[in-house]
């Protein structure tokens, strides 16, 4: 079964998460501003988290730019 292109059923796997109220008021918020579903948005930040973790140097780039601010 395809859903959404190329992600197949197969290659999903669901588990619970478990949010502090304003992480998850923070979620709602951004899904609405971005047009996602809640889904789509937690993932779209854990794809964020996981570029950061990956590359020191954006981590450094964005403590500088707030420092500078």
């Amino acid at each position: 079964i395809n859903i959404k292109g190329d992600i197949k059923m197969e290659d999903k796997i669901g588990f619970s998460v478990y949010f502090s109220k304003s992480i998850y008021d923070e979620l709602k918020a951004a899904k609405q501003r971005e047009g996602r579903s809640l889904n789509q948005q937690v993932i779209h930040w854990v794809k964020l988290g996981k570029l950061l973790d990956e590359n020191p140097e954006i981590k450094t780039a964005l403590l500088l730019k707030q420092q500078l601010q």
